[in-house]
């Protein structure tokens, strides 16, 4: 069985030393030069489709679809920097060079900060048709049947016009395999790109993608149906294929999305996740598993943040009793997929949460023991591990945004896990249960039926950090919630501050005035007070 490797990214990053003759670093840079946000701007990163979707989904352009300032990057080209990838979301730069850290910041006056990354290990690792009938599913049925996927195949629903990325560590096959000769023959596989080896394309080095991927995309009629086998379809190679995880996997996940985002890709499934890496690269803690830190997990949220669904598989730690889910799961904005039997019964295998800020994970569950797939040879076996259940819940997405495609990736989201056996009764083994594509379609065409309240709407916003000098930033990872009024209240509920936000992703204001002590921010989301406490120094 594939062995999950762990990421973690954040705006905050652990320490790692680089190697002195070549050194990495992830150089974070100051602005973006004097370019304007604007539809216009943003067409130089993003893709006509990926405009039209920002533009559906109610998505403000913003300096983080921007791309990287190109006279910057020149400059460091320049004095012999080696340019590995430049983050539009982050506006960071990963790169190679014998200069030093303190060197850097002399010469550039444009990098705001340097975060020191351990040169990588390059070594390689080995290791449409429409069912009508629950029968024509054929092997799938058990796994297809479980989400109750048929109300929506029989109505025509399998993900026709939802482009669905994944992220793994190769594809082998899929682009010959009989069972995606409809996908080929009308254009649906979409792009692919390989980030470890970008000489190559996304349909080599490994099976295990291809073993996830025909959870979702395979049409074979009465023989093997995927969860949405009429989605559109892109594939990336994030993972290399070493024995144990390298935290430049979590920024060749960071690329993808990007990459996803620019193609306008509507939902990416991960069947990857992180949390220990080789030795001298530095481990996450259980308390970085906090929705904030880790590299993947910042990743994710931003993706989330542009409206894309981010569905991840939970990890297969479960008989290691880990104290807390691993990255990218602990980010809040995303859905964390667990693994049940054929029973729906807790699969042993299936890693539990909470997060370190006790947030419940997984958030759902589907089949991860003895799952349908198809293999690099083209024949049907079964395989088990939540890689295989995380596709399951990303394949009811794409076809629950077809039949809805009115409705925000966040209400998508919620609808999924509403929809859960286990609504009443949530835990850290099944998160809110198996997910219902009846009821949750029947919730997405019912306004009322997902109206979050306020507990359910601070989820939605990150307000950091709680003991603040002088400026808050306010992190938006639903793009469809409504900003309105700030206000900051004493102890005593006077009124001291108050402005009123914009719906932007991402926007900091200054707390300047304030006195040292104790405050409660108010922040009104979709209409609702909602409250979060901070501490001024």
């Amino acid at each position: 069985m594939f062995t999950h490797k762990f990421f973690t990214l954040g705006l905050l990053l652990i320490s790692l030393h680089g190697k002195a003759q070549n050194n990495q670093y992830l150089l974070f840079l100051t602005n973006k030069g004097s370019v304007a946000v604007s539809e216009k701007n943003a067409a130089s990163a993003l893709s006509p489709l990926a405009i039209n979707k920002h533009k559906q989904r109610g998505i403000v352009f913003s300096e983080t679809d921007l791309p990287v300032n190109t006279a910057y990057l020149q400059a460091m080209q320049h004095q012999g920097l080696i340019i590995h990838f430049a983050s539009r979301w982050l506006n960071m730069v990963h790169v190679s060079t014998a200069l030093t850290a303190t060197q850097l910041l002399q010469i550039f006056p444009f990098i705001q900060s340097v975060q020191p990354l351990q040169g990588e290990s390059t070594n390689t690792r080995t290791d449409a048709d429409v069912p009508l009938t629950t029968a024509g599913f054929g092997s799938t049925a058990t796994q297809n049947n479980m989400l109750n996927l048929l109300c929506l195949h029989q109505n025509g629903y399998t993900g026709r016009g939802v482009l669905v990325a994944f992220f793994d560590i190769g594809f082998l096959g899929v682009d010959t395999i009989k069972a995606y000769d409809s996908a080929r023959v009308q254009n649906r596989f979409i792009s692919n790109r390989n980030f470890v080896s970008p000489e190559k394309n996304a349909f080599s080095n490994h099976y295990h993608g291809s073993l996830v991927f025909s959870t979702v995309g395979a049409l074979w009629p009465n023989t093997f149906i995927g969860a949405a086998p009429g989605a559109d379809y892109a594939f990336a190679v994030t993972e290399i294929n070493n024995a144990n995880d390298v935290h430049q996997e979590e920024l060749n996940w960071l690329a993808a999305a990007e990459w996803a985002d620019s193609l306008g890709v509507d939902i990416i499934n991960s069947s990857l996740s992180y949390r220990t890496f080789e030795p001298g690269q530095g481990d996450y803690t259980d308390a970085q598993m906090d929705g904030k830190t880790a590299i993947i997990t910042n990743a994710a949220r931003w993706a989330a943040a542009k409206g894309i669904i981010v569905v991840n598989s939970a990890g297969n730690e479960g008989s290691f009793k880990a104290t807390t889910i691993n990255a990218p799961c602990d980010a809040d904005s995303i859905l964390c997929v667990g693994g049940v039997d054929a029973n729906k019964q807790y699969f042993s295998m299936s890693s539990i949460g909470p997060t370190a800020t006790g947030k419940i994970k997984p958030d759902v569950v589907a089949m991860g023991s003895n799952t349908a797939v198809i293999s690099d040879a083209g024949y049907i076996t079964f395989a088990s591990g939540t890689s295989f259940s995380s596709p399951l819940i990303a394949g009811l997405a794409a076809c629950l945004k077809q039949a809805n495609p009115q409705r925000s990736s966040w209400e998508i989201i919620r609808a999924i896990t509403v929809s859960g056996n286990h609504l009443n009764n949530p835990d850290n083994f099944y998160g809110y249960g198996v997910p219902d594509a009846c009821r949750a379609d029947s919730l997405l065409k019912t306004y009322t039926g997902i109206a979050p309240t306020p507990d359910e709407l601070k989820k939605r916003v990150l307000v950091y950090p709680t003991i603040v000098t002088d400026y808050l930033s306010i992190e938006l990872t639903d793009p469809s919630l409504d900003v309105g009024a700030f206000t900051v209240f004493d102890i005593s509920g006077k009124k001291l501050k108050s402005t009123t936000l914009i719906n932007e992703a991402l926007q900091i204001v200054s707390l300047d005035g304030l006195l040292p002590g104790f405050y409660l921010v108010q922040i009104e989301l979709n209409s609702l007070p909602v409250n979060f406490r901070i501490v001024k120094k």
